[in-house]
């Protein structure tokens, strides 16, 4: 699991156009959560948004997947799609070959693939459907959100370093831009940033290997959001018109940035959540919960 937080990590701080972590972090956990068999496939998993309306039924002795999902990663260029789907009863894990799906294909602001994946009852064979009732959709939410933090955390790294290069080597009014005492300080916040985010990242990390709960994930993403959302921002107002130019490397990372942090749920969506629950414990509880986050952060 370490080596593939790496992967994930550098995905993010190349921006790479390619899958990153759907088929081992969400897919393969998936159906191991199910008792499902492993498939050689590259896997796209629903993001349990919700909008989407996958529901199983029943013809006789058939189980039948329908309805879609929405922006799902790279499903297009998958072998199986993976879904975490309720009946009346329970939850289930499918895995259902793409070729017996619908692909309507779309893209991410980052330009990456986000498709539609429609199912018209579609029937299932048993080694393609088993029961999770250990599983809720927030524990799906949870770890894809992990997922996010880490990505966005490789690529917030990356940022800090072409904004601090490129101030290094830009003058204006014959002075270096670092040299500018706002300019210096935009650098100090931004580095500042990217330390909050590596914290965020070591929680999400936790969710990952197992030993984090679905609190510690929306902490994570509500930081990494957050960050997100204020470096690209800086670093857009320090490289000026180039900063948005297609030769220029920098908009793959900060589409990717704001892509990223919606994905698997937004900063607002988890401090909803997370907010509720909070205060459905009581004032009580809230105390002892700062502390115990603080510890494992520490």
């Amino acid at each position: 699991m370490p080596d593939g937080l790496d992967i994930l990590r550098e995905i993010g701080r190349a921006a790479a156009p390619v899958p990153a972590g759907e088929t081992d972090l969400l897919g393969d956990w998936l159906l191991r959560q199910a008792d499902l068999p492993a498939v050689p496939e590259l896997l796209a998993v629903a993001q349990g948004n919700t909008a989407d309306d996958l529901r199983l039924h029943r013809d006789g002795d058939r189980v039948m997947l329908s309805g879609t999902a929405d922006r799902v990663a790279w499903a297009a260029r998958s072998g199986r799609f993976v879904g975490l789907v309720s009946d009346e009863d329970a939850n289930y894990v499918v895995c259902v070959p793409i070729e017996r799906l619908t692909i309507t294909p779309g893209t991410s602001l980052a330009g990456e693939s986000r498709d539609m994946v429609t199912a018209r009852a579609v029937a299932l064979d048993t080694n393609e459907i088993g029961a999770a009732p250990q599983l809720d959709l927030i524990d799906l939410r949870a770890r894809g959100a992990a997922t996010r933090a880490v990505l966005i955390q490789g690529a917030v790294e990356a940022v800090v370093e072409l904004v601090r290069d490129y101030c290094e080597v830009r003058t204006q009014f014959g002075r270096r831009l670092r040299d500018f005492q706002v300019v210096g300080h935009q650098l100090a916040l931004m580095r500042e940033h990217a330390t909050l985010v590596s914290a965020a990242a070591e929680l999400a990390s936790a969710v990952l290997q197992g030993s984090g709960s679905w609190e510690d994930a929306a902490t994570a993403k509500i930081v990494a959001g957050e960050v997100a959302g204020h470096i690209a921002k800086a670093a857009h107002q320090l490289h000026g018109a180039i900063g948005v130019s297609e030769e220029y490397v920098l908009h793959r990372y900060t589409r990717r940035l704001w892509a990223w942090r919606d994905e698997y749920g937004s900063e607002n969506e988890w401090a909803h959540r997370l907010g509720a629950t909070l205060v459905q414990r009581g004032p009580d509880a809230l105390w002892p919960w700062v502390a115990a986050a603080a510890d494992q952060g520490g």
